[in-house]
Parts: structure tokens; C-alpha cells; sequence
């Protein structure tokens, strides 16, 4: 699942408010942003999705870690993929 699918489910499914809803917002902001960056790159260099991939597979990996609050974390993620997903 990508990002918008997860900031959807963490929406519109999870009804997560006040303060964690706040956290989790800020975690997919910094992540939006990066992946605006990245493919703001992979365009200005021909399109090359091959080359783009594994940068965006470790960025969502690295949202996911995030979400579940760093290495060794406790976050709610559910799954290997993320927010009810069953990840790559």
C-alpha cells in the first residue's frame, strides 16, 4: 500500500485523533515531502523508474519504522507493510 492509501485508512478508518493523530500527521508530512523530492529527481533525469524504486521501497520502509516509533518502537502499525498491509 502506498502512502495515500495508508494517510486514508489512518483518516478515515482508524478515527485517530488529538495528539497521536498530530504525530502521525507530522510523520506522513516529512514523508510526502521526501517523496515529492524524489520524484521531482527521477523526472529531471528521464524518468528512470527502475533506478527510482528502491529509494521510494526504502523511504516507505522508513515510514513505516517511523509510524511504530524508531527501532524497537511501539507504534501501532499492523503488519510487515504498514497499516493493514501485507508489505513487499
Amino acid at each position: 500500500m502506498g502512502l495515500e492509501g495508508e494517510w486514508a485508512i489512518v483518516c478515515f478508518e482508524l478515527k485517530i485523533d488529538g495528539e497521536q493523530f498530530t504525530k502521525l500527521r507530522a510523520v506522513y508530512q516529512e514523508a510526502w515531502g521526501k517523496r515529492r523530492e524524489l520524484m521531482t529527481q527521477m523526472r529531471d533525469a528521464g524518468g528512470d523508474w527502475e533506478e527510482m524504486a528502491p529509494k521510494l521501497q526504502k523511504l516507505q520502509e522508513e515510514l513505516v519504522e517511523e509510524r511504530r516509533g524508531g527501532p524497537g518502537g511501539q507504534g501501532g502499525g499492523r503488519g510487515q507493510g504498514g497499516l493493514g498491509g501485507g508489505g513487499r
